[in-house]
Parts: structure tokens; C-alpha cells; sequence
């Protein structure tokens, strides 16, 4: 929780100091930096997790020597060879950035120096989760983040958008020093030390799994990328701002999704029989929109409320381009679900051609809607791009599973739908309308929700806090 506060703060600061291009040109630098930390870390933050949590659960403190061996002779060398190639080139990346050889190329600079930091952080983040040490992981976080917030106002007052690439870099500094001083007495505790030499074999099964989530995680960032690149030469650095504050206003609404992924896991992985599995699947879809629809729907309402307590009166113009967002986002969320079968049935390599293909298609829209709409062009490509994954995971779900909706589930998409559409057009109406207008979806939700739903609805909210713990 203290995380989301965190962000809110760090959100909220970085409006009112900076406005929308100063939050422009920082997020434009953070997906650069983003996609080169991909890069780098050569996919093995999630393949970390993975062996970490196997190894601890047998005992095998060798495997895990293995790992951070692994880890100190590939990952680290290649962060630091592309924070040096970036650092060489900083002019060239200027440029393609934002056309800005003199400015933006000292925030690359800045940037390109936390490079390592992030990698290191990320990594040290998954061997804690793989630990299952929880609840020491929150306190660093909240530790880290209270530090930074602490700094991040005066950086930014006194230096202005150079402060706040600074600020990034001191953030991933503090992240990375406090979990490798934690790490290290973990490991000292436990009597686990680097072995100095790599297993191959090891090596070999190591980034057969890491580099299979390594093409999706570089799909994505190159989307957000260039999405942003393109913003900032055809329409403007504030436009740039004002598309980073939509879409994480949009994708706010993801938190209580990821419950419903803790939930649904492990009902998806424990079904044996094809019916069962559709079953599972087709409730947590049910609860899903029966959950969040309202959730959306109040969010469009009060958008512009949104939009003033989280940002500031510069980023209004955005209210009328978060319905579209919303919309994305709740394909989103519904893809999401049906990933999670995905990953529950072991067809990571499907999720993961999906996931690459849908990238590279926002790609395309990206560069095909942004010239004639501007940046309406933008969200719009945000929201078909989901609504493509979308549509290639119930594809191929149908194909290989069967699967099928159902007709309460068509009814209930098709209803959810049009309550969000209406909602697009009540939210410019006056305060008294929009607060009237909650009486439909409320009135759709008590129409349409069982006692039994109620229930498993009430153990995924009981989930939330466990979830943002895990994330933040």
C-alpha cells in the first residue's frame, strides 16, 4: 500500500513542478532506459523466481550458488557494456529520442548511469520472492520509497527535470544497495557462497527459460518506446506527458485484476478434466466483469476529479481521452485472465508469441494513427492492441481447449460493454448526473450478481493486500 501512496506523491510532485512535458521528456527517458535494462538482463529476472523458489523448497544450496554465479558472470558484464555503449552514443539516442542533442543527451546520460542499478535491483527483487521473504521485502520497499520521496521534492524544485533523472538514478542506487546488504546476510546465514566457476548444463536450462520471456518483455518496452518517440516529434513533448498520465491513470485499474490472478491460478492448474477447466475459467471471467465494470465505470465518471487529485488542472484535456484508455485496459484485464490459463496449462512459449505479436502490431498502429489523430491516435493504439491479444488468446483457447464463453458470459461482456459506453458520454455531463448515472451499473450489478459470487468475490478482496504487497 505504501507503494501506491508513493507513486501517488512522486506523481502528484512531478506534475504541479514540471507539468506535462517535464513528465514527457522523464518518460520518454524511463522506457529508453527500460528497454535497454531488458536487454540486459537477458530475461532472467522471472527465471530467477522460478529456480530460486525450486532450489529453496529442495535445499539445494548449490543451485542457488549456481544462479548468483550465472547472474555475476553474464547479467552484470552485459549492464555495464550497454551503460557504457549508451554513455558513448548519447548524442545519437538524443537525437532519436527527441531530436535534443543538447538537453535530453545530459538525462540520457543520467539516465544510462542507472542502467546497472535497475538490473541489479530487479534481479535481487526476484531472488527475495523466490526466497518468499515477503515481508522483508515490504519493509525495504517502504524504506526505499520513503527515502525517495523525501528527496524527490527539493531535486526537482532546485534542478527541475535534470533533478528528477537524478532522482531515478539515487532511487535505483538505494533500491539496489538495500536488498544486496539484506541478500548478503541471507546468504551468510545460510552459508551459501559463489562457486566461481558456470555450470553449462545449468546455464543451458537457465536461459532456455529466461530467453523465452526475454522477446515478450522486448516487444514491450520497444512498443512503449517508440509509442512515446513518435509522440514527441509529430505532436510535442507535453502530449508525451499527457499519454503517460492516461495511460497510468487506465492501468491503475489493473491492482485488483492481479487478485484475481492469485485466485484463479492455481483452480485453472488443478482442473484435469477439459470441462472443469472451462468451468473455472468461464466463473473467474463472471467475476471478473461482474467486479470490474462498476470499478470502470465510476473511474470514467469522475475522471476529471481524477485527473485534478492525482495530477494537476494542466492534465484535464486527458478526461476525454481516458474512456478510450479504460476501454483498453478492460480488454486488458480480460486477457490477462485468459494468459493466466495459459501460463496455468504450461503454454508459456503461446503466451509469449502472442504477447510478441500484439506488441508489434501496437508498433504498427502506433506508427499508422498517431499522424492523422495526434495523440488520440496513441490511446487508440493502446486500446486495439489489447483488444487484439485479446483476441488471440480466446482463439486459441477455442482451438486447442474447446473453449467457449457461454451465453451468460456473452450477455454479461455485451451488457458490461454498453454500461462503459454510456458512461463515455455521461462523464462531460454535470456532478448531480454523473452521481445519478452510478444507479446503472450498481443496478446491473444487483441484477446479475448470485450470493455464491458474492462470496468469492469477498475471498479475492481479502487477497488485494497481498497482492500489492507482493508488487510493490
Amino acid at each position: 500500500m505504501a507503494g501506491i501512496f508513493a507513486g501517488m506523491i512522486r506523481a502528484k510532485v512531478m506534475a504541479l513542478l514540471l507539468g506535462p512535458a517535464g513528465i514527457g521528456i522523464f518518460s520518454l527517458l524511463v522506457s529508453f532506459a527500460n528497454f535497454v535494462v531488458q536487454i540486459a538482463h537477458l530475461g532472467t529476472p522471472a527465471a530467477t523466481t522460478r529456480y530460486v523458489s525450486q532450489a529453496r523448497s529442495e535445499n539445494d544450496k548449490l543451485s542457488i550458488s549456481k544462479i548468483l554465479t550465472l547472474i555475476l558472470y553474464t547479467v552484470l558484464p552485459c549492464s555495464i557494456l550497454l551503460t557504457i555503449i549508451c554513455l558513448l552514443f548519447s548524442k545519437q539516442i538524443a537525437l532519436y529520442l527527441a531530436n535534443d542533442p543538447t538537453i535530453i543527451r545530459i538525462l540520457v546520460i543520467i539516465i544510462s548511469l542507472s542502467i546497472p542499478f535497475n538490473v541489479l535491483w530487479l534481479i535481487l527483487d526476484e531472488i527475495f520472492l523466490g526466497y518468499k521473504e515477503i515481508s522483508l521485502r515490504a519493509r525495504i520497499i517502504i524504506a526505499n520509497f520513503t527515502l525517495s520521496i523525501i528527496i524527490i521534492g527539493p531535486l526537482i524544485y532546485f534542478l527541475k527535470v535534470e533533478g528528477l533523472a537524478i532522482y531515478h538514478l539515487l532511487y535505483m542506487v538505494m533500491a539496489a544497495g538495500l536488498f544486496g546488504y539484506y541478500l548478503r546476510r541471507i546468504l551468510a546465514r545460510e552459508k551459501i557462497s559463489f562457486i566461481w566457476r558456470i555450470d553449462l548444463r545449468f546455464a543451458k536450462e537457465f536461459y532456455k527459460f529466461s530467453l523465452t520471456t526475454l522477446a515478450t518483455g522486448l516487444s514491450l518496452t520497444l512498443s512503449l518506446l517508440i509509442t512515446r518517440s513518435l509522440i514527441v516529434r509529430l505532436v510535442g513533448l507535453s502530449e508525451t506527458g499527457l499519454y503517460q498520465a492516461t495511460i497510468s491513470l487506465a492501468t491503475y485499474l489493473v491492482m485488483f485484476q492481479q487478485s484475481m490472478q492469485a485466485y484463479l491460478y492455481p483452480h485453472l492448474s488443478e482442473a484435469m478434466e477439459p470441462n472443469q477447466f472451462i468451468d473455472e475459467l468461464n466463473k473467474g471471467l463472471r467475476l471478473m466483469l461482474l467486479s470490474m465494470t462498476p470499478i470502470i465505470v465510476t473511474f470514467i465518471l469522475f475522471s476529471h476529479y481524477f485527473v485534478l487529485l492525482l495530477y494537476s488542472r494542466e492534465f484535464l484535456p486527458i478526461t476525454s481521452l481516458i474512456p478510450i484508455a479504460c476501454i483498453g485496459t478492460y480488454f486488458n484485464i480480460i486477457g490477462m485472465l485468459f494468459w493466466t490459463a495459459l501460463l496455468a496449462t504450461r503454454n508459456l512459449k503461446v503466451y509469449s508469441a502472442i504477447a510478441l505479436v500484439s506488441n508489434l502490431l501496437s508498433i504498427v498502429l502506433v506508427i499508422v494513427l498517431i499522424p492523422p489523430l495526434g495523440l488520440a491516435g496513441a490511446i487508440w493504439a493502446y486500446t486495439i492492441g489489447h483488444l487484439i491479444a485479446f483476441g488471440l488468446y480466446f482463439l486459441y483457447l477455442k482451438k486447442v481447449f474447446n473453449y467457449h464463453l457461454g451465453a451468460s458470459n456473452i450477455k454479461l461482456l455485451i451488457s458490461s460493454l454498453v454500461i462503459i459506453g454510456l458512461s463515455s458520454v455521461f462523464y462531460k455531463l454535470s456532478l448531480p448526473v454523473k452521481i445519478l448515472s452510478l444507479s446503472i451499473p450498481l443496478g446491473w450489478l444487483y441484477f446479475s450478481l448470485t450470493k455464491p459470487e458474492l462470496l468469492e468475490l469477498a475471498k479475492i478482496v481479502k487477497g488485494i493486500p497481498e497482492v500489492i504487497k507482493r508488487r510493490f
